[in-house]
């Protein structure tokens, strides 16, 4: 009997274990799921996720991918149109040139009739051009879709000079520009200290010179400005205490001194000119900021 007992309470304790409720396959009207089997369903969504991620940079790849193949087409096509024959050199424009001839800075410039507008580099043609020492400034413009211009500014001889029997143009920077057998209409200067072999076109002046200079084209632009510039033949510069001009036509030789108090000592220059018109002599000016005197000698 008292097994019989226990086998019948074994049986049962079993029925209560298996009578025990699913809260994950079971759903019962107001019984709360239990938290712990929310968070591993979260768990289990998340996971789904981040197994969707490599499937979203793959997309973007394909876009960026897309974008640049897109973008070099473009390219291409514009490098095509812009080497495309309507953009062939048909005419080549010189502007402002006067002294040196058009056909002359075409030439220089190295374009060529046919070439691609674009295949020009622009720099190349300037530095081209700039070989001639008349050329201060260049401007190279493409006119399109065929036509280029070269826009020039020339240099002006205003001063010359003497060079083994001929005469070296410079203008107002002091750039030999041009070496001839016959003068211009412009002062000599006298007595440079510029070496001889250096006297070639395209060369300038050495320093000193070019400080001598300055004062020079003071004394002109001040005698142009009183009506005797225009009959100055030479001006001396080798003492830069004593700058010497001379009048061939009026035969007249000023002694300037330095470059101080120059408009005083022209006037008065001027008016010994007309005073002594035609009369061979010295117009000593280079004490009249001592005294202010200046004094005509009278040469026998």
């Amino acid at each position: 009997m008292a097994k019989n007992k226990k086998r019948a309470d074994k049986k049962k304790s079993a029925q209560k274990k298996n009578d025990k409720f699913d809260f994950d396959n079971e759903i019962v009207i107001g019984v709360t799921v239990n938290p712990e089997n929310q968070t591993s369903k979260k768990k289990i969504k998340k996971k789904k996720k981040k197994k969707d991620k490599p499937k979203l940079k793959n997309s973007k790849a394909k876009k960026v991918i897309t974008c640049i193949l897109l973008t070099g087409v473009f390219i291409t096509a514009i490098i095509l149109f812009l080497l495309s024959p309507i953009f062939n050199i048909t005419e080549v424009k010189v502007i402002n040139n006067n002294k040196i001839s058009s056909d002359t800075y075409i030439s220089l410039s190295e374009i060529i009739i046919g070439e691609n507008t674009f295949k020009i580099i622009k720099n190349k043609v300037v530095q081209n051009i700039k070989k001639e020492p008349y050329v201060e400034k260049v401007e190279v413009v493409r006119e399109l879709p065929d036509k280029i211009q070269l826009i020039i500014e020339e240099r002006t001889p205003t001063l010359m000079i003497e060079y083994a029997g001929s005469y070296a143009y410079l203008n107002n920077q002091g750039y030999i520009l041009e070496i001839s057998k016959e003068p211009i209409k412009a002062p000599i200067i006298k007595s440079i200290s510029t070496e001889e072999e250096n006297i070639k076109p395209g060369n300038r002046l050495n320093s000193e010179d070019l400080n001598k200079l300055g004062s020079v084209l003071k004394i002109i632009d001040i005698a142009n400005g009183i009506s005797i510039g225009e009959f100055i033949t030479y001006i001396d510069i080798a003492n830069s205490n004593d700058y010497i001009i001379r009048m061939d036509e009026k035969k007249k030789t000023i002694h300037l001194g330095n470059d101080s108090n120059l408009s005083n000592k022209l006037l008065y220059s001027k008016a010994i000119i007309e005073r002594e018109e035609g009369i061979e002599g010295k117009i000593l000016a280079n004490d009249a900021t001592k005294n202010g005197k200046v004094v005509f000698q009278f040469e026998e």
